[in-house]
């Protein structure tokens, strides 16, 4: 039995989402060449509404590693275990590389307040980065989730197409909050992506073969997942929300 997919049938069956995702990777790497690494920034930054600044701080909050996990145990049913375990490791291991890449080898690159100053740019008070810029850990984490769940729901044309769009919408945040530049979230998102199709082709369907045959095992360890998922989101509402207002 072949325990490996193919990396062109995770694309062909996926395709709406990778037609969206290349478009959008193909567009942001033209205005990255034309526009520059800090003009591309200042130019996507400069539009801000200060009705929807609360909003976009939600909706980043969305790439935070943490969060995405909890709301993806609390998101789907215990059948589904093998894809939440792909989906959360590939989370680990993209978040370790964005670690790596940012401290060993991009350590001098730093954010847009601390290259412009925070009264140049369009920032949130409360929610001012400065170091560590390159690549966007958030993005690296969107892509990943997102790109295993658009092959979970290949069979739909709407949800691969929703979840393109709101990959490209959560990415925008980093650029519209002022913590990260167009080509660090860029390549954030590049990250992500190939460390999920590399996942998707040698372990996925091992993964999934394997619970099968633990089926009743999962289905206990799974409440207590969702359990431990729920605390970890009030925990984590209480505590920051606070802050902000």
């Amino acid at each position: 039995m072949n325990n490996k997919i193919n990396i062109g049938v995770i694309i062909r069956e996926s395709k709406y989402y990778y037609v969206i995702f290349g478009t959008y990777i193909l567009l942001c790497l033209f205005f990255l060449f034309a526009k520059g690494y800090y003009n591309s920034f200042l130019f996507l930054n400069y539009y801000h509404y200060y009705i929807i600044d609360f909003p976009m701080l939600i909706l980043t909050y969305f790439g935070d590693s943490l969060i995405l996990s909890c709301i993806i145990i609390l998101s789907l049913k215990s059948n589904r275990l093998a894809l939440i375990i792909c989906i959360i490791s590939s989370i680990i291991i993209t978040g370790l590389i964005a670690q790596f890449l940012k401290i060993n080898f991009f350590s001098e690159w730093n954010r847009p307040p601390k290259v412009f100053g925070i009264h140049a740019i369009h920032v949130l008070p409360k929610y001012v980065l400065n170091y560590h810029s390159f690549p966007s850990g958030h993005a690296t984490t969107l892509a990943c989730a997102f790109t295993f769940l658009a092959y979970e729901f290949r069979n739909s044309r709407r949800i691969q197409i929703l979840l393109g769009i709101l990959l490209i919408l959560l990415s925008y945040t980093r650029i519209y909050l002022g913590v990260h530049f167009l080509g660090d979230v860029v390549f954030g998102n590049l990250i992500g992506i190939v460390c999920s199709i590399f996942v998707l082709k040698y372990f996925f369907v091992r993964l999934n073969l394997y619970m099968l045959t633990k089926e009743h095992k999962i289905s206990i360890i799974y409440k207590y997942l969702k359990i431990v998922a729920l605390i970890c989101l009030i925990f984590w509402a209480a505590v920051n929300f606070k802050y902000y207002f």
